[in-house]
């Protein structure tokens, strides 16, 4: 998938990537359940869900859009081309079939698998905060929100919710659901935690060291401005930082600022960051008792606020974001309207 750069090409393989599902059915009515899945993708697309849940019908009223919850873990360095939006299909050099079928072909597959495989048990929750492994990658834009926004901050996991303070300007908390059968075998554990993943997957290799006799997967939450570099932006040829409201080295530009993690390189620094999450993780184990698609300035470098002209543009080419969305993403103004487009 890339970032949106069209030089970017892939080939070869570090590791596979997985697709895990989750069902949850009530025990006094087994045909009011929700399906939970997490793929190793960057995100789900409005084309994987419709071909999933046209192959979900062989279930009969069992599972549908309404019951069937379908996540990426965000990764950049997973395949493309399997989005209905012009945006991400110029960048991904068009539909690439082969790519949407093997993604759509390991969900269905994915949840046979839970359907045949369901048994009686029940879900544990917990939740602890994980330091040293994430920084907030546009700290001056995140002081434009309202100070009541950055206090203050009523979050909802799945199957609670907790009114908390932010201690910094990410939210460092991780959420574990344990899933343990009535004869008290562990089968299932689902964390979420915000991540923006990057070219090698941390949560993905969270996963892989969780790998055993029950399904372990790791969701991500709200990871909008959440980067895994946590020492931060440096000029690569200076060495000083680059921490500015246009990431700018006084020598060479915005080109030369580039952020980095905790290792040499970026395989190492997933390493750590995955093995930090995975003791974290299996901690909380052993102590437990959508949208509107669009590209928000802020995540373009510099970008704090709207520009007129920039808006004209976008007008004038491509199409004019709703009100409805305009309200959805308020106070942040909308670049490019990509659920629209």
């Amino acid at each position: 998938m890339g970032y949106a750069n069209m030089d970017q090409n892939g080939a070869g393989m570090i590791s596979r990537q997985y697709c895990r599902a989750f069902i949850i059915a009530d025990p006094s009515n087994s045909t009011q359940r929700m399906v939970f899945l997490v793929a190793e993708i960057g995100m789900m697309s409005q084309r994987v869900r419709l071909e999933v849940s046209g192959d979900t019908s062989r279930y009969g009223d069992l599972y549908s859009p309404d019951n069937v919850i379908l996540s990426g873990t965000h990764t950049h360095s997973g395949p493309g081309g399997f989005f209905q939006y012009t945006i991400y299909m110029i960048t991904s050099k068009g539909f690439i079939l082969p790519t949407r079928d093997a993604i759509v072909n390991g969900i269905l597959e994915s949840i046979e698998m839970a359907h045949q495989n369901m048994i009686k048990g029940r879900i544990l929750i917990n939740k602890g905060l994980v330091h040293n492994s994430q920084i907030n990658r546009s700290p001056l834009s995140y002081l434009n929100n309202p100070e009541s926004e950055r206090r203050r901050s009523e979050s909802f996991f799945l199957f609670f919710s907790s009114l908390s303070r932010y201690a910094s300007n990410t939210d460092k908390e991780m959420v574990l659901l344990k899933m343990v059968a009535d004869s008290g075998q562990d089968i299932g554990m689902l964390r979420k935690i915000g991540f923006k993943q990057k070219v090698s997957d941390i949560t993905d290799m969270t996963a892989f060291l969780f790998q055993g006799p029950y399904v372990a997967a790791f969701a991500s939450s709200n990871l909008g401005d959440v980067s895994p570099n946590i020492r931060g932006p440096h000029c690569i040829n200076t060495g000083e930082s680059c921490e500015n409201l246009n990431n700018y080295c006084a020598i060479g530009g915005p080109q030369m600022c580039m952020a980095k993690g905790p290792g040499k390189d970026m395989f190492e620094s997933t390493q750590i960051i995955g093995r930090n999450i995975y003791l974290k993780a299996k901690v909380q184990l052993l102590t437990s008792p959508d949208g509107k698609h669009s590209i928000d300035v802020d995540l373009l470098t510099g970008m704090i606020e709207g520009d007129p002209f920039w808006d004209a543009v976008r007008n004038a080419i491509l199409v004019k974001p709703s009100k409805e969305m305009e309200e959805c993403h308020k106070p942040k103004p909308i670049l490019v309207p990509t659920g629209q487009v």
